[in-house]
């Protein structure tokens, strides 16, 4: 096996799927996101990665692990098993809301497609939650299913997701303008709200109001 995947179709099995921020994740304007996705095996042997940037004007992390999902149901081989696993709550809870509640989900054009595939190609995709980052910090509390292969898996697919974001992030000297001019307004909207709250209260005279 080896890092690439498939040209065609790929097998069914355990897909881990994250979505990154980048490094400018905090500023909305300037984030660009990553997607990763890493396959197992039914027995837990790795067989490829995936990696890429979030195209489009829509930069979120949420939209990022939701196109992880998406790009596994749209490229494995028709009446595959699936298991997907992800670290953001909002993608399993959309899918399980199931296909007819779409239309209240955010990044329902993306959700819509991933039900599609699923019922068009004949698919058995199972949608599974779990904590990010349990490798760092493992005295989160966890669903039952979640085992040291399952704390890799989600590792690798994080691993990748900041690696795609990494390749496509905002030019540094445009980046650190932005920044701070964000910051010399936000003190300037501090030092405004800090100087109205202390002014004294008007005084109104409402006899020569009448």
């Amino acid at each position: 096996y080896n890092t690439n995947p498939p040209f065609a179709t790929w097998p069914g099995g355990q897909y881990f799927g994250d979505g990154s921020g980048g490094e400018y994740t905090s500023h909305p304007e300037l984030r660009r996101c990553g997607v990763g996705l890493a396959c197992y095996d039914h027995g837990n042997q790795w067989l490829f990665d995936w990696k890429a940037p979030l195209l489009g004007e829509i930069q979120t992390v949420f939209r990022a692990a939701m196109l992880a999902l998406l790009i596994c149901v749209s490229h494995v081989v028709a009446g595959a098993q699936v298991t997907f696993y992800t670290d953001n709550l909002g993608v399993a809870n959309a899918y399980k809301k199931g296909m007819n509640l779409c239309h209240t989900c955010i990044n329902q054009d993306l959700l819509r497609k991933i039900f599609l595939y699923v019922f068009n190609n004949n698919l058995s995709l199972t949608v599974l939650w779990m904590p990010s980052h349990l490798d760092t910090e493992p005295d989160k509390n966890r669903p039952a299913f979640v085992t040291t292969f399952h704390v890799e898996g989600n590792a690798k697919a994080d691993k990748l997701a900041a690696e795609a974001a990494s390749s496509n992030q905002v030019d540094k000297a445009i980046a650190d303008k932005h920044i701070k001019q964000h910051k010399l307004v936000k003190a300037i909207q501090l030092r405004i709200a800090t100087i109205c709250l202390y002014l004294p209260k008007p005084i109104i005279d409402k006899a020569s109001n009448n």
